[in-house]
């Protein structure tokens, strides 16, 4: 009986592992196809107005920020390594980001990792922070 009851009490946890896990890759994937559409109107739909990045030039606010996805010329990009946590309305997610940029006419490839937060705020998610960890050009 013993064995069967911390079975019952496993599997939702299992479950919601799961579901973070699939719910982050979702939100992680949107995030990435508009940062490569340079869609900053549409991230701004679901970026919380409390919105932090770091950049290895410093620190944006969620304006600051959009005026930076708004510019960006990413053509292709790949992540690896990703690893998902979560506490009860917070998603972190650590990963690799394979970048390439065309910047004019001048292809450039950075694999850097990254890290980024959403947390749900009345019932949906919200992008709440990022880190962008390129190391300072010299």
């Amino acid at each position: 009986m013993h064995t069967f009851l911390c079975v019952l009490m496993l599997v939702p946890a299992l479950l919601c592992a799961d579901s973070s896990r699939e719910t982050g890759l979702r939100l992680l994937k949107k995030f990435w196809r508009d940062l490569k559409e340079s869609n900053a109107s549409h991230v701004r739909k679901y970026m919380d107005h409390n919105f932090q990045a770091v950049h290895s030039f410093g620190a944006q606010n969620k304006e600051e920020e959009l005026k930076i996805i708004a510019n960006l010329h990413i053509t292709r990009y790949r992540l690896t390594h990703i690893t998902i946590t979560n506490t009860d309305d917070t998603l972190l997610i650590t990963y690799m980001a394979h970048v390439t940029s065309n910047v004019n006419h001048v292809s450039t490839r950075i694999t850097a990792p990254r890290m980024t937060t959403f947390q749900k705020i009345r019932n949906s998610w919200k992008l709440i922070s990022h880190a962008n960890l390129v190391p300072p050009s010299s």
